[in-house]
């Protein structure tokens, strides 16, 4: 680039015409001064020497005069052209898109930083090499014809095909333009690199982003509508077109109005201006019946949930809108259900009084048989009582009566009589004892206590009681106690 920059078949610069400038009066004052020393020394036809040296004294006097303004001149445009060399290169450095410049060979004459990142070489690797010894033959080809199309055309061209660099990772697309001489004759061809890499990404995201939102709103199960302040339908998911039975075109050149019935539509608008001057979610349709209608003429009930949705600066509304068709039938029927539960219930309540006046009389007869029961029990109690009182008085005096008999001088057969009587005695008062027991179990009087048993008296009293009842019978009657049980147990 900065051969391209400096001047060719230059023969005298500012340098020089400044050099000369300053050393032309210095000159001009020695010829003069060397006329008059030759004047003094009498030198022959010296006379005639002086108006010549007096003349080209005087021209080279006024040469330096006018050397030294054009070098002046001359220097500040150099310096000048410098300073906007050195502006141009620190632009094309500093850019962040890639430069080059190629001749009409293909070959770089110059390449930026950024350019020469994106072939993964340096500036003065590239200077000097061609499309082909860096991309594909495919890619490479392309790039020439694109200068040639250049040269062709001899103007700017903005190219549309994506390139990929040789890094493997950034996109560019090209802008290309003609370079002229002054006198107008294409020598070479410069191009701005732009790197796409960002855009394209983020383009790619927007993609999956839309197609994400999209496949969000295709699987919600309600409708979904999403139209601008006048209604105008913007946007539609797949729910809506099964609802309202039209295609996504379809809906998407309507208003949300012809959705509905025409006797609803004025009302319509006038809930959507409401929803304007005060935006936020709502539900319509619940309290007051909304009906939609379907591209066959079919008017069905639906509920509407409204929210607002800012896009830049446009406001947008999001109606959500569910058919309700099947919750009107059911809460019709909730309805008729309700009327026949009613009924019902009033006849219930018919019945649970009279159910109430039998109960209330069965239970005074029960408590008046209860009371009869108690009455009944306290008397047999008291029966018990008595007679236990008057079978235990005999007793106490045959119990006696044995004691006195035992202190007798009786014989050891009639001495064991004697105990089987007592012990005999003893067991009736032990039964008349449970009997009272008995008594005591219905008053829920009855006492439990814990007392020690002995086993062998016992087996003794209960065989000894049964001996002579076997004996009568011709029965043998032997029992055996093992020696090792307790002699008494709790």
């Amino acid at each position: 680039m900065k051969d391209l920059l400096k001047p060719k078949n230059r023969i005298l610069g500012g340098r020089e015409l400044r050099f000369l400038s300053i050393y032309t009066p210095f000159l001009a004052i020695i010829l003069i001064t060397s006329g008059i020393f030759l004047t003094i020394e009498g030198l022959p036809n010296i006379s005639q020497l002086l108006p010549v040296l007096g003349l080209l004294a005087g021209t080279l006097l006024l040469t330096g005069i006018v050397s030294w303004n054009y070098a002046s001149t001359l220097w500040t445009k150099e310096k000048d052209l410098r300073d906007n060399r050195m502006l141009r290169e620190a632009f094309m450095g500093k850019t962040q898109s890639g430069l080059f410049v190629k001749d009409r060979q293909g070959k770089f004459l110059y390449a930026n930083d950024v350019w020469a990142r994106m072939l993964n070489s340096t500036s003065k690797e590239v200077e000097g090499k061609t499309d082909f010894d860096f991309f594909s033959r495919e890619q490479a080809q392309l790039l020439k014809q694109q200068d040639e199309e250049v040269v062709a055309n001899g103007d700017r061209i903005e190219f549309d095909d994506i390139l990929t660099a040789v890094d493997g990772v950034s996109k560019f697309v090209l802008m290309k333009f003609a370079m002229r001489t002054h006198s107008g004759r294409i020598y070479a061809v410069g191009a701005i690199a732009y790197d796409v890499s960002k855009v394209l990404k983020t383009e790619k995201a927007l993609e999956e982003s839309e197609h994400r939102f999209e496949t969000l709103l295709d699987m919600a199960p309600n409708a979904i509508i999403i139209a601008d302040a006048n209604g105008n339908i913007q946007l539609v998911n797949k729910q809506a077109t099964n609802l309202f039975g039209r295609s996504v075109e379809t809906l998407q050149s309507m208003n949300v109005d012809d959705l509905l019935p025409e006797a609803h539509r004025e009302k319509n608008r006038q809930r959507r201006e409401k929803f304007l001057q005060s935006p936020a979610t709502r539900v319509m349709g619940s309290e007051d019946e909304m009906y939609g209608e379907r591209g066959n003429g079919e008017k069905f009930p639906i509920e509407v949930a409204l929210s607002p949705v800012t896009v830049g600066d446009e406001m947008m509304i999001m109606s959500i809108i569910r058919d309700i068709t099947k919750q009107k039938t059911a809460l019709q029927d909730l309805k008729h259900s309700t009327e026949k539960l009613r009924e019902l219930n009033d006849e219930l309540e018919v019945e649970r009084k009279s159910l109430e006046k039998r109960v209330n009389q069965r239970t005074k007869e029960l408590e008046l048989e209860k009371q009869k029961a108690e009455e009944a029990n306290k008397a047999k109690s008291l029966f018990l009582a008595t007679m236990s009182h008057e079978i235990r008085t005999p007793m106490n005096g045959v119990i006696g009566t044995i004691d006195v008999l035992r202190q007798s001088s009786l014989r050891p057969k009639q001495l064991e009589h004697v105990e089987i009587i007592k012990d005999s005695a003893y067991s009736l008062l032990t039964v008349i004892d449970d009997i009272l027991d008995f008594s005591k179990i219905e008053a829920g009087k009855i006492e439990l206590e814990e007392e020690p048993v002995v086993l062998s008296y016992l087996v003794d009293s209960t065989c000894s009681a049964l001996l002579s009842i076997a004996n009568r019978k011709n029965v043998r009657l032997r029992f055996f106690r093992d020696p090792n049980l307790p002699v008494a147990i709790l």
